[in-house]
């Protein structure tokens, strides 16, 4: 299935940064249509996840 390649090489071209939602804005960006809970959805089959922010304190 193409998405969840390009759902991969967007995640690992950020250096496993991502997230479900700048996955899908960036997949949107190069005309594909997909919503955000099928981005998860796809991101739990392949077992990755995007990093969380640090806290400023």
């Amino acid at each position: 299935m193409p998405q969840k390649a390009w759902s991969v090489k967007c995640y690992e071209k950020s250096r496993c940064n991502y997230g479900a939602p700048k996955i899908t804005f960036a997949l949107r960006a190069k005309g594909t249509h997909i919503s955000k809970k099928k981005v998860a959805t796809l991101m739990v089959e392949l077992g990755i996840s995007g990093a969380c922010a640090k806290k400023k304190d």
